[in-house]
């Protein structure tokens, strides 16, 4: 997941109006540890090491959290293989070569 989001960033892909579905971890009222999956939006992208990191905020309320890149599930309502497939990348962050374009040739 680390190549698509490094790909992303270098192609200004993520805007800050994008819906990011991820799982997080939260605590209940009796303190005990849960995972919820749940939509944000991006307010910060930053690299931490090798991972890079999401700072994400729901989009109902004001609650802040911070996520790995491996725990997205979906953006915009895709799974980032194929949200990175409309922008002409291959799901290892490589460049897609465009092919021959078909139709009418033009006139000289």
């Amino acid at each position: 997941m680390n190549h698509l989001i490094k790909a992303m960033i270098d192609k200004n892909i993520l805007n800050f109006d994008t819906v990011v579905t991820a799982n997080y971890k939260s605590k209940d009222c009796s303190g005990k540890v849960t995972t919820q999956q749940d939509d944000f939006v991006i307010v910060r992208i930053f690299e931490s090491g090798c991972d890079y990191i999401l700072n994400l905020r729901k989009m109902i309320g004001n609650t802040a959290v911070n996520i790995s890149a491996r725990d997205v599930i979906a953006l915009d309502g895709m799974k980032p293989e194929r949200y990175v497939e409309v922008y002409n990348i291959n799901p290892d962050g490589s460049t897609k070569k465009t092919g021959k374009k078909r139709g009418r040739k033009p006139k000289l």
